[in-house]
């Protein structure tokens, strides 16, 4: 992994998860809150954070592969969306089909980490400067 990939992939990791963060606990807390009366262990926000910077380490090692030229803004927008819509939409349907997220969260959560995907995939791809 180069230099770029590296940093461009902390960077990306670590944003995001300070949006998630933002989104899932400040914005909509009440919508992504436990069910009344249900005992939901606290978050360990070091996994959490973990999972973020691998993802963000991930899709930093993944851009050069497909990156075919053009604008970063447009480039790390559709790559990152990507992704977001790759790894979102199938673990919640999981948890959806298992009882530990509602059609209405997926709802909310699906065009969220669209968009917070497109922020990474931006971040990655500024920081490369084109194909690495």
């Amino acid at each position: 992994m180069s230099g770029k990939q590296l940093g461009s992939g902390l960077a990306a990791g670590l944003v995001m998860f300070g949006l998630s963060g933002v989104y899932h606990t400040m914005l909509f807390a009440d919508v992504f809150a436990p069910a009344e009366g249900a005992a939901a262990p606290e978050p360990n926000m070091v996994v959490i954070g973990l999972a973020f910077v691998i993802l963000g380490l991930m899709m930093a090692h993944m851009y050069p592969k497909g990156y075919k030229g053009g604008p970063a803004m447009s480039e790390g927008a559709r790559f990152g969306c990507t992704i977001g819509l790759l790894w979102v939409v199938p673990l919640s349907m999981i948890m959806v089909a298992v009882g530990e997220l509602t059609w209405t969260i997926l709802a909310y959560d699906v065009p969220y980490h669209a968009l917070e995907g497109a922020i990474g995939g931006i971040i990655i791809a500024k920081m490369h400067g084109g194909s690495a």
